[in-house]
């Protein structure tokens, strides 16, 4: 028995010495080097990749804690960048896209929980959204565009029916409904008609019926209804989706 425990021990030190030189080790100068594994205090996963003088190289995993991957990174050879997929628990497709300096940078598309079809596309500059961003039905066309300035709102916004016929015509300054807006009904006659100052209904506002006939008439002073007015005789008003008033 004495022999076989003197034989084991430095088997046993060997090994224990192998794993330290080779998981989450560090070099002389203190830069993290090859494979490294980080736990939380319950001793969960948190990631796993490897380093190359201190700098992410190739490919990283991240998790949930209860183990499921949560997203997959590829990192560039400077380590600045990273094409990276995301997911929802259960293995799902969240989105897809690039990390510069850890900010959001280019196309990004955010995907369905339920079936991983495509459910928006945004384009980002240094973590902000810029440009247009693109919202679409599930397996269909696009619902909703929005143009984006340094994460804020400004430019044209536009949403649609499922057919792909406009629903809604109208555009922001500085994060907030400004100008002229048109609704539609699914036929493409318009439903209602007027503007915006500031974010809110100003001036006067239109409403029509299915063929075109004035239904009523509604004056705000700067989102206040200061008068409203409806056509004589004026037909029912056909009831349609609602638009999305962000």
């Amino acid at each position: 028995m004495n022999w076989l425990l003197i034989f084991l021990f430095p088997v046993t030190i060997s090994i224990s010495g192998f794993a330290q030189d080779t998981i989450n080790r560090k070099d002389a100068s203190g830069r993290k080097q090859g494979y490294w594994t980080k736990v939380d205090s319950a001793g969960r996963k948190i990631y796993d990749g490897h380093f190359k003088d201190n700098i992410p190289s190739g490919t990283f995993t991240y998790y949930y804690p209860e183990g499921d991957i949560k997203a997959v990174s590829v990192f560039s050879e400077d380590g600045k960048s990273a094409k990276t997929t995301t997911y929802f628990r259960g293995g799902k497709k969240n989105a897809e896209g690039v990390f510069l300096n850890e900010k959001r940078e280019g196309l990004w598309r955010f995907f369905s929980e339920f079936d991983e079809a495509l459910v928006s596309e945004e384009f980002y500059i240094e973590g902000k959204k810029n440009g247009v961003a693109k919202t679409f039905f599930p397996g269909k066309g696009v619902l909703e565009v929005i143009t984006w300035k340094n994460g804020i709102r400004e430019g044209l916004w536009e949403q649609y029916f499922d057919d792909g016929t406009i629903k809604l015509r109208c555009s922001y300054k500085n994060d907030m409904k400004e100008g002229p807006i048109t609704v539609y009904y699914p036929n493409g006659q318009k439903f209602n008609t007027g503007e915006y100052l500031n974010g809110y209904p100003d001036g006067t506002w239109l409403t029509y019926d299915l063929d075109g006939k004035l239904l009523g008439t509604d004056v705000y002073d700067h989102g206040v209804l200061v008068k409203t007015s409806v056509q004589p005789e004026a037909p029912k008003k056909a009831v349609i989706p609602e638009p999305e008033m962000y």
